[in-house]
């Protein structure tokens, strides 16, 4: 029908349609909206799902319709804001209206979360408002008038928060969500587009904020000026670029009162975004330094499931489609000159041989030669849903998580404990308390769902 668009071009992702069991002649469709029709009422448009959250019919995506066969009045909408009702599918054929119909069910579409350490927690969303924020006594919303994914707080200055939404729209606050502007500079973003305006980006875009105090091997200092007279051994204080942060530096030589010198900043913040002409690198997340995006390589990615960072910020991982798990070093030695940083690094390419798409990566907290990979899609050809490796993503081994073919999408390590692994599979939580000899699923009152990130 010229004009009418019920599935927004989405039909591969939402895609709904029933028959009246009253009328074999009276069916319902839709996608992104909602339409009935019959040879005697002809194609009408049903009216927005009242939705208490969302003042229209914003991103309604609707999967599945339910119909009563005892009541053809009784019709349920599975979407991704949660199940609605209407109870008067056929009398009020035409203009039907469905109503949320969640009761405790706390339904959307989140794509990521973060926390911080007050236990305060965002998710980004497919939905508008865009952003929650929320913690255990109360949440809200915060309209962005965008779809968002990945999200993240700063452990070092916690007024700021990043948020990424569709073809790499980067944002951040500096006011704990106050306000947001675009978190990109002229070297990323040229043409002002608000996300990297160079490149032929994917619908969404992977980032991670990487932060540590404790990268002591750096070519990044700062100055210290002596008000006094200070013998070697002593402690100083020195305030980094990162966030204005402060760090203790115990001196190697006497420095005499008013004397100027340089010490290594051990604190980094820093930002790894993907696009579609390479990884990107803001090397000072929380500062005013600009611009301050380096191109750290060309090499197109294609598709990033995740990035996991040492410890030390010094190596970077990221894991692609066919079991590729790729890696770049020397972070924290290289120095920074923006019309060479694409040549700069070496790009290590290692293939966990016989694993499916990697859908995240995972690296001991206390040993950075320890990693774990888990891999998407029911793949009974492949070997394992779980890859370890104890030399730095060179070698890998299975670790099979539940039965085979089991989709594996997520992966924490313990920080308090090495031993302890942590996995999220299609169905549920699955944990290893002997660094994964042995599991168990673990999802307790959650039950068997589909888990797709941990923190």
């Amino acid at each position: 029908h010229s004009g009418i668009y019920p599935l927004g071009n989405q039909a591969w992702y939402d895609n709904a349609i029933a028959v009246s069991p009253a009328d074999a002649d009276k069916i319902y469709f839709g996608g992104i909206m909602m339409y009935t029709y019959s040879p005697s009422t002809g194609l009408h448009k049903i009216p927005d799902f009242t939705y208490p959250e969302a003042a229209a019919n914003k991103n309604m995506e609707q999967f599945l319709y339910a119909i009563n066969d005892r009541n053809a009045d009784e019709i349920y909408a599975a979407t991704n804001k949660g199940v609605f009702k209407t109870t008067e599918g056929v009398s009020n054929f035409t203009s039907t209206q469905f109503y949320d119909h969640n009761y405790q069910l706390n339904a959307r579409d989140f794509l990521s979360l973060a926390v911080a350490h007050n236990g305060q927690v965002i998710g980004g969303s497919l939905d508008a408002p865009g952003l929650l924020i929320g913690n255990i006594n109360d949440r809200h919303f915060i309209n962005l008038n965008s779809d968002f994914e990945d999200c993240a707080f700063s452990q070092i200055d916690t007024n700021y928060v990043f948020i990424e939404g569709y073809y790499g729209r980067l944002m951040e606050s500096k006011d704990m969500m106050a306000s947001f502007f675009s978190a990109l500079d002229t070297a990323i973003d040229p043409y002002n587009y608000g996300y990297p305006s160079t490149c032929n980006n994917n619908y969404f875009s992977h980032f991670i904020l990487h932060e540590t105090r404790t990268a002591y091997t750096t070519t990044d200092t700062v100055s210290f000026t002596a008000n006094t007279q200070l013998a070697a051994g002593s402690t100083i204080d020195g305030k980094s670029v990162n966030a204005n942060t402060t760090f203790q530096y115990i001196l190697s030589q006497n420095i005499n009162s008013g004397e100027v010198i340089h010490v290594p900043d051990p604190i980094k913040s820093r930002l790894f975004f993907t696009s579609g002409c390479g990884i990107w690198m803001k090397r000072h997340a929380e500062s005013i330094v600009n611009p301050d995006w380096y191109h750290i390589t060309g090499y197109n990615p294609g598709y990033i499931a995740r990035f996991a960072v040492t410890k030390d910020g010094n190596k970077i991982y990221w894991g692609m489609d066919g079991g590729f798990v790729m890696s770049i070093e020397g972070l924290n030695l290289a120095h920074y000159n923006r019309s060479d940083m694409i040549d700069s690094f070496h790009v290590v390419k290692d293939t966990i041989k016989h694993a499916g798409d990697i859908e995240s990566i995972a690296i001991d907290p206390n040993n950075d030669s320890i990693m774990l990979v888990t891999t998407g899609g029911t793949n009974l050809l492949s070997d394992s849903n779980v890859f370890k490796s104890t030399d730095a993503g060179h070698t890998w081994k299975s670790i099979q998580v539940g039965p085979k073919g089991l989709a594996a999408y997520t992966c924490v390590i313990d920080m308090n404990n090495s031993n302890n692994y942590i996995i999220g599979t299609e169905h549920g939580i699955w944990t290893s308390a002997d660094a994964g000899a042995t599991w168990h699923p673990d999802y307790g009152e959650m039950c068997d769902v589909p888990v797709f990130q941990l923190n």
